[in-house]
């Protein structure tokens, strides 16, 4: 989902440079998982904080969907995410977007113990890929304005510190992603952290 944006709808701009890119980062799990609840639970997740689909502004943002069942029984999995997300304090001229993306490699269904019984999981290799960007003007207020020939000059100094905030809170957003995913998923991180606990629709035992 790229290319202009119409009516202020849409996703990324490609080559520009008012989409302004943040961060990007992958986390990989080869192991006995529930690839179901997690999906959920980031969907859950990011819903509750106000993320919707560029498009239909609603929370069924999943602009892809792909499975492959191989000769071996074996299935892959590829499913993306566009999310957009105007900032909690308000701005016409600044927008937030996430590009999420799932593959599976290999899935089996397996069977583990846990507490006593036999649990029911995916055997898989999970690879969850994200990226972030603030946009400017989304809208197309100063691009469409008379004074368009001074949209870099007011983005780059009146705007300054209000891009730079924006820029470090979605970072930060990033960072929280990624540790509820390793959370989920059992990841250890290097050095002691406190378990992030989340409310119902978040953090959950996967088995």
């Amino acid at each position: 989902m790229v290319g202009p944006l119409k009516s202020g709808k849409g996703f990324l701009r490609p080559g520009d440079d008012r989409d302004i890119f943040v961060c990007t980062f992958e986390i990989e799990k080869d192991h006995f998982m529930m690839i179901k609840p997690l999906y959920e639970a980031l969907h859950h997740n990011l819903t509750d904080d106000g993320w919707k689909d560029p498009v239909s502004s609603d929370d069924k943002f999943e602009s892809l969907y792909w499975e492959r069942v191989r000769e071996n029984g074996m299935k892959e999995h590829h499913m993306w995410w566009r999310i957009v997300k105007e900032p909690p304090h308000g701005s016409d001229f600044v927008r937030y977007a996430i590009k999420v993306d799932f593959q599976t490699i290999a899935v089996t269904a397996a069977e583990i113990p846990y507490k006593g019984k036999k649990a029911k999981v995916d055997r898989a290799d999970l690879i969850i890929r994200f990226w972030f960007w603030v946009q400017w003007d989304w809208k197309d207020k100063f691009k469409k304005s008379i004074v368009k020939s001074l949209q870099q000059t007011f983005k780059k100094q009146l705007y300054k510190d209000e891009m730079d905030q924006h820029w470090g809170d979605l970072n930060n957003y990033a960072q929280e992603l990624r540790t509820f995913c390793k959370d989920y998923l059992d990841m250890e991180e290097a050095g002691e952290r406190p378990r992030q606990f989340h409310p119902e629709g978040g953090y959950k035992d996967q088995f």
